[in-house]
């Protein structure tokens, strides 16, 4: 036991009742006391009032009758005058003459003439408790006038005693006191005796209870009242329900103690085991979130726990890291953003919510950072989220912070977006092509480029002549005024914006005004945007009307060259060994080829071409409107720097800002042209390429003796005018290059001359790989073996061959090659020594092998070596996969490996070229083999023959007025080949809906004029359009009305008479409700209630031909503005002929049109 406790023990025992007790009695005591006060206090006041009272009356009752017995001095009735005064219990009465009154004003005590008081106080002592009143004695002459006024002729002054009431007072508090003290008294006894017999007895009982309880055993009886029970319930009840219901659970609590002492070490093992589980579940669900999840301390400290994810997002541990320095570092330190960030986090540690919420606003929820990995960095975008966590104070004791990387998500979303626009724009261009004459878009599209050209080289020369501003004016003008014309929207906005730079500058000049160059820039800009703008709509209008996109082909023409330029000039001057650069290439081996870069000395001039030649590509690039891949290239180009001074560029930096966009520009532009109409297979055909076989065998056998040849230069011309015609793009620059050295005269060709025969031997390893590929296709369909063994025969003697060729029958290139050979009276062998000349440094003996497959028993695999070459980066290298190939001594494989690593400076379009040249002998082209192809086929030439039949029937007949008609139709267009050009815009504006339209086109071979066929053009816009937006459902409203997913419009065409044709426009879609036509009209104010009641279902449909009608509640690109309808009806109608419409709702709408095929009267 405690000390405590022992001294609790030691204390006298005592009873709440005494305690009780003593607070009442003091309690009744006070409250006693206090009401007797009160009550003396009032009989002491009603006393004094008393008093005063009698005052009043005695002047009143007895001035006048005093007065004139003063005055008349009659002693007897003076006396009895106050002796009727102090009748009244304690008064004393004293009357002074005037003489007595004089004295007392000069302060004296005279002796009164007269003096009476009350018989019993006579006897007693007055003491000090008096009460005086003095009262002017008057008489008054009888005599007098009533305005006399009385005169004063004595005092009397009246003395009452208290004594006598404070002593009654006295008594009636001592009777009160004791009354008070016996009421106490016996209320104590009474409330002593009741609290002991209802409580304190109670309490002692449950105390001696508590002091006998047994914490050892609390097995037994719980604590009971001993009273008798009631149904009522009072607070000793409360407490022994509470008391006991507490031993209860001080035995459960007892019992599970023991249970815990006794299985301490379990409990502490399965409890350590739950902690581990729970922690464990803690950090499987930070691990297993895709998000980076911490929290920050006061210190801005990062700490645990932390998920697994989160060193994964920024690329290193951050645990004990400063936020400022891992989350924000890229934010720069002078910016608003920072300081915000940074004030937040120091503002909002150790303080309440409402200075949290305040600084939240601070607290970036979006970052970017710049992620450091194996030296390299990537840029990410984190979104963030801020969760505080509170102490037990309520202020803010840590800081979690949840980052997720959003990067792919936004590019995601940029991604379809732009996609969205691009189709907005897509389905806007095709709709203002659709309204126009084919040949006017093939017009525009090719006169548009010629003057943005024209203006383009002005721009740049930076002019101030007048003369010269006023031809850029004028080009820019026509451009715009063109556009226009054919509502080409685009393009003339951003050629009016052109256009206005140009006369800025041209009223500066005027004005007298400083011009430079940089003035022109913007104007430069604008063109590249119309470039990229007239490129869209030629790709469109290939895509939709089958016009050939000249300008794209051009572009694309341009960007190609631009990137063999810039790959030779690479390859010649800087490094061939780019693929070396590559991280996953040995330290050694990188460093080997960056210090033999260092150590070339690259003149200015060629780094002046190389800019040149960059700032193009990025220039169209530009006007194909690739702004991703041109912004890269204007990053190579700002690593041109580092070639102005290797000796102290960084080998990683070289190989991340000039090796690594280098070769990701050929990948990009491969791919653009790759998919681009330039990428023609090459032909395979043998005469093509015997002839330029055969002038280059002439032209390498003389190139010793180039100019001591007269026809020398006309042939080598000719070779190149053959291969450009032909676009063979490899031998038509290497050709180019030789033919443009040998221009330059002997001492340009003797200076170069070791360059052009290692060309020479390029070209020869191009014509043997392609006498390959070509002896390789036609093997494959020698089933007779025939061309085997006349080759075979061929290759076992090349002296033989002038004898032998002329009995061969079979068609390859190189048997055509040797037959031209030999009509020149020369020897079809000397071809292979000739060839032996440039290849005879591989120890193959016999020259003819190179260009058959010499080992029969190996098969090319051109597929997988096709398939090779379309995946490979753009590398100096031979790809992975075609390389293995050499092995199994494949022979296509075994050439390109002698092709590809020779010292070259073309290996850029070597790739580029062998992949069209493997397309031109091993894939087949496609037939035209679906239905909606062959509705495009029909011909002018049927249609002609049909309306001469018709002219010539309507001669015989001799009807003037008919043969005018059928004369006219001679030069009328087929209807049905003109409408296929919609197939595109309603695969893009159904795509674009969400929508799955199937498009069919039937009927018979109808014609129109010109005029009849541009109106017709123009209504089936409309048409199609609202049919696609307001009629063709969704695919999942299509099922629930149970229809199939894909919806058709169908177009038929038919001829009832020689003078109208008909077409319907019919889908299989919603229809247009009759009601919902009505409704409308009425809120737009076309028509009121009873002219709607009254109409037909037919003359309702006629409301959406009404001007500024449309069913749709909302504006978009595709549904219009309501305008359509009414124009397709007006149009129609100014032609003679018409549109009606039928529907079913539920079912579909079908629109017919008549159009009058003739203008004749």
């Amino acid at each position: 036991m405690s000390d405590q406790e022992e001294k609790v023990d030691n204390r006298r025992s005592t009873s709440i009742a005494n305690k009780l007790i003593i607070f009442v009695v003091l309690g009744n005591f006070s409250i006693a006391t206090i009401i007797s006060g009160y009550n003396l206090q009032q009989a002491w006041q009603e006393n004094l009032q008393s008093i005063k009272k009698g005052f009043e009356r005695i002047e009143k009752s007895v001035g006048a009758t005093l007065g004139t017995s003063l005055y008349t001095e009659d002693e007897d009735q003076t006396n009895k005058g106050l002796e009727g005064i102090v009748d009244r219990v304690n008064v004393q009465a004293k009357l002074y003459d005037m003489d007595g009154v004089e004295e007392l004003g000069e302060g004296k005590k005279p002796k009164p003439n007269y003096i009476k008081e009350t018989s019993d106080l006579a006897k007693k002592d007055w003491g000090t408790d008096l009460k005086e009143s003095k009262i002017d004695v008057m008489y008054k002459d009888p005599d007098a006038g009533e305005d006399a006024e009385p005169e004063k002729v004595g005092l009397l002054v009246i003395s009452a005693s208290t004594k006598v009431a404070r002593d009654t007072l006295v008594k009636q508090m001592i009777t009160q006191l004791i009354i008070q003290v016996s009421q106490v008294v016996a209320t104590t006894f009474l409330l002593f005796f009741v609290f002991r017999a209802l409580v304190s007895r109670h309490l002692s009982h449950m105390a001696g209870y508590a002091s006998a309880l047994d914490l050892d055993d609390l097995s037994g009886e719980g604590l009971i009242l001993k009273r008798k029970t009631s149904n009522t319930k009072d607070e000793l009840e409360e407490v022994v329900i509470s008391f006991n219901g507490m031993k209860d659970k001080l035995k459960i609590s007892h019992e599970k103690l023991k249970d815990y002492a006794e299985n301490l070490e379990d409990k502490v093992k399965e409890a350590t085991k739950e902690i581990e589980e729970e922690k464990e579940k803690v950090s499987n669900l930070l691990n297993n979130m895709q998000q980076a999840v911490f929290s920050v301390n006061e210190g801005l400290e990062i700490i645990g726990p932390v998920s697994a994810y989160t060193n994964e997002v920024f690329g290193q541990e951050v645990i004990g890291e400063n936020i400022l320095e891992t989350l924000y570092k890229d934010v720069n330190r002078q910016s608003e953003q920072f300081s915000n960030i940074k004030s937040a986090l120091f503002a909002i540690f150790g303080e309440n919510e409402l200075q949290y919420l305040l600084m939240e606003e601070h607290l970036a929820p979006r970052m970017e950072y710049v992620k450091s990995d194996d030296e390299k960095e990537e840029e990410r975008v984190f979104s963030i989220s801020y969760t505080p966590l509170w102490d037990e104070d309520e202020n803010l004791e840590n800081l979690m912070f949840i980052v997720e990387d959003i990067t792919e998500r936004e590019k995601l979303a940029a991604k379809v977006e732009k996609e969205k626009k691009a189709n907005q724009k897509n389905i806007s261009i095709i709709t203002e092509m659709a309204n126009l004459d084919i040949e006017d878009i093939s017009q525009f599209l090719q006169s548009a480029p010629k003057l943005v050209e024209d203006t383009m080289v002005l721009a740049k020369a930076a002019p101030t002549d007048p003369n010269v501003l006023t031809e850029m004016f004028r080009y820019l003008h026509t451009l715009k005024g063109n556009s226009r014309a054919f509502n080409f929207f685009s393009i003339s906005s951003i050629t009016h914006i052109a256009e206005s730079h140009v006369t800025e500058i041209r009223k500066s000049v005027s004005e007298g005004r400083n011009v430079s160059r940089e003035d022109f820039n913007p104007i430069i800009s604008k063109l590249y945007e119309i470039n990229s703008e007239i490129n869209d709509y030629g790709s469109l209008a290939k895509k939709v009307f089958r016009i050939e996109n000249e300008f794209e082909k051009k572009l694309v023409g341009e960007i190609q060259n631009f990137t063999v330029n810039l790959d030779q000039l690479i390859s010649k001057n800087i490094t061939r060994k780019e693929h070396l650069f590559d991280a996953n290439q040995p330290g050694k081996t990188r460093k080997k080829v960056f210090v033999e870069v260092q150590e070339k000395d690259i003149k200015d001039d060629i780094i002046s071409v190389l800019k040149r030649n960059t700032h193009s590509l990025k220039g169209s690039l530009r006007s194909m409107n690739r702004l991703d891949v041109s912004e890269m290239v204007h990053q190579f180009e700002g690593s041109f720097n580092n070639l102005e001074d290797l000796r102290n560029s960084d080998l990683e930096e070289f190989s991340k800002d000039f090796i690594g966009n280098y070769v990701e520009i050929k990948d990009i532009v491969r791919s653009i042209y790759q998919q681009s109409d330039m990428n023609m297979p090459y032909t395979r055909q043998c005469d093509d390429w015997s002839e330029i076989f055969k002038n280059f065998y002439d032209f390498s056998k003389g190139i010793d003796h180039i100019f001591e040849m007269e026809d020398s230069v006309i042939k080598l011309e000719r070779i190149l005018s053959e291969c450009r015609r032909l676009n063979f793009h490899f031998l038509s620059r290497v050709f180019s290059d030789i033919f443009g050295i040998i221009k330059s005269g002997p001492k340009k060709f003797l200076e170069n001359k070791e360059r052009i025969r290692f060309q020479i031997r390029e070209l020869w390893l191009y014509f043997s790989l392609t006498c390959r590929l070509d002896y390789d296709h036609v093997r494959k369909s020698d089933s007779d073996n025939r061309f085997y063994d006349e080759m075979k025969d061929l290759s076992l003697d090349i002296h033989q061959i002038q004898d032998k060729i002329k009995g061969v029958s079979s068609n390859s290139i190189l048997v055509k090659t040797l037959k031209r050979i030999n009509s020149s009276k020369e020897d079809p062998g000397d071809l292979f020594k000739e060839a032996g000349k440039y290849l005879a440094d591989d120890g193959e003996s016999n020259f003819f092998n190179y260009f058959i497959c010499p080992d029969e028993s190996v098969v090319p695999k051109i597929k997988m070596i096709l398939a090779d070459f379309r995946t490979t980066r753009i590398v100096n290298d031979l790809p992975d996969k075609t390389r293995a190939l050499i092995e199994d001594r494949d022979p296509v494989a075994s050439l390109l490996i002698k092709f590809f690593e020779e010292n070259s400076d073309y290996l850029y379009l070597k790739l580029i070229d062998f992949s069209q040249l493997l397309n031109g002998f091993y894939i087949e082209k496609k037939d035209d083999d679906d239905e909606d192809q062959e509705i495009s086929k029909v011909e002018m030439v049927p249609v002609v023959l049909r309306n001469l039949k018709r002219l010539n029937q309507t001669v015989i007949d001799g009807n003037i007025g008919e043969i005018r008609i059928a004369a006219e139709r001679l030069t009328d267009i087929p209807v049905i080949p003109s409408l296929q050009k919609f197939r595109s815009m309603v695969q893009d504006i159904s795509t674009k809906l969400n929508k799955d339209v199937d498009f069919i086109i039937s009927g018979n071979e109808i014609t129109l004029n010109r005029e009849s066929l541009n109106v017709l053009q123009d209504a089936f816009v409309h048409l199609l359009r609202n049919s696609i937006d307001h009629g063709i459902e969704e695919q999942d409203a299509r099922r629930e009305k149970g229809k199939k997913p894909q919806g058709k419009i169908e177009v038929t065409c038919n001829e009832p008479d020689i003078s109208f044709v008909e077409i319907k426009i019919k889908d299989d879609g919603a229809g247009i409700d009759i009601d919902v036509i009505k409704k409308k009209a009425f809120e737009k104010g076309i028509y009121n209630q009873d002219q709607l009641s009254n109409m037909s279902d037919e003359e309702a449909m006629d409301i959406i031909f009404l001007p500024s009608f449309s069913q749709k509640d909302s504006v978009d690109e595709l549904s219009g503005r309501g305008v359509g309808m009414d124009i397709v009806k007006k149009n129609l109608e100014k032609l003679g002929g018409g549109v009606s419409v039928r529907t079913t709702l539920g079912k579909g709408t079908e629109f017919i049109l008549t159009i009058k095929s003739t203008n004749v009267a």
